[in-house]
Parts: C-alpha cells; sequence; structure tokens
C-alpha cells in the first residue's frame, strides 16, 4: 500500500482540498439542534391522533354494506 508521503504531491493537494471542502460543506449544511420536550409531545400527538384516524377510515371501510368480501 502506499503511504501518505509516498504519494506526488498533487495528488496530496487533491486529496486534502476535496476532503476540507466536503467537510466544510457538511458543516454547514448539518444542524446538530436537538428537538425539545415541546416538540416531541406535538410529534407524538400528532401520529397518535393521525394513526387513530387512519384505524377509523379502515374500519369505516370494512364496514361498509356495500362492501362484499370473500
Amino acid at each position: 500500500m502506499w503511504a501518505y508521503g509516498h504519494l506526488p504531491k498533487v495528488f496530496r493537494h487533491f486529496s486534502s482540498l476535496i476532503s476540507t471542502h466536503c467537510f466544510d460543506a457538511l458543516a454547514s449544511h448539518r444542524s446538530t439542534k436537538m428537538i425539545d420536550d415541546q416538540q416531541l409531545g406535538f410529534l407524538a400527538n400528532f401520529l397518535g391522533v393521525f394513526i387513530f384516524g387512519l384505524v377509523i377510515a379502515y374500519h369505516y371501510v370494512m364496514a361498509d354494506p356495500k362492501y362484499e368480501g370473500n
């Protein structure tokens, strides 16, 4: 395997330029802010109500007298 010191100078400069640019781009677009308790509570309640609505809609469709199952 090639050690870093054995690479030609052009490749060493190019690889460091790419890695620096990629990490800077990731760091500028990544937000490390966590959601707080209020946002988590809202998300949990919204998902619960949404799933409950899906269950009610499913039972409404399946209990339809016009629906002919097997």
